[in-house]
């Protein structure tokens, strides 16, 4: 398995810069609460660019693991999964337009998945760490030039590396020889992207720096 094969974090965004030092930070400025509504996070979807995004997300994945990219042209091909996943994130009080927030989602998923987490985060968790990928995000001279295409396909794919990541934990859920696997998959794959969780831990306010 390959969940992080095709993760281009970094292009965009250094999580290290954001990472607040307490569990209570988060909620110590307010200005932090508009970030995830600045019309420079979100993008206006393009079903064509999906159709494509999809195939190339399985095309990378392809070279390590045929099979699994297999089975994702069969699930992209029979299921709305970007609305799936949209669906999911509306209930958290995330926006699937936003980069952020999807960006959010795979964040949190990530370092759960890497740490052994199986319990469901808070709406308010997911909406602290949109806060600060927004943050981040919105003081990236890269990301000020991404075209909306651009930032659909960094969308796009964060919201099926969490979906995948989700998948593989809720399929391995009794068997914790395979589980760990899992485990390992994603640390190494977060942190060849440069997304370090073993640095960092998630609260309810958001992600802090690990002690």
């Amino acid at each position: 398995m390959s969940p992080n094969s095709w993760n281009n974090t970094t292009q965009y965004l250094d999580t290290s810069t954001v990472l607040d030092t307490d569990e209570d930070s988060s909620d110590n400025d307010d200005t932090d609460k508009n970030f995830g509504q600045l019309s420079s996070l979100t993008y206006t979807a393009s079903a064509a660019r999906t159709k494509t995004n999809l195939q190339s997300f399985a095309n990378k994945t392809r070279a390590s693991d045929p099979e699994g990219a297999a089975k994702m042209e069969q699930l992209f091909a029979s299921t709305d999964i970007i609305g799936a996943i949209g669906g999911a994130m509306d209930g958290v009080g995330l926006n699937h337009s936003n980069a952020a927030d999807a960006f959010a989602l795979y964040w949190v998923s990530a370092w759960k998945a890497a740490n052994g987490d199986s319990s469901s985060a808070a709406a308010r968790t997911y909406q602290a760490v949109a806060q600060q990928a927004a943050r981040g995000l919105s003081s990236s001279p890269e990301f000020a030039r991404a075209t909306d295409a651009q930032k659909q396909e960094m969308a796009e794919a964060m919201m099926i590396q969490a979906a995948l990541i989700d998948a593989y934990v809720e399929e391995y859920a009794s068997d914790p020889a395979m589980l760990r696997k899992v485990s390992q998959a994603v640390m190494q794959g977060a942190k060849a992207s440069g997304l370090e969780l073993d640095k960092m831990t998630l609260t309810e306010g958001g992600f802090v720096k690990a002690k």
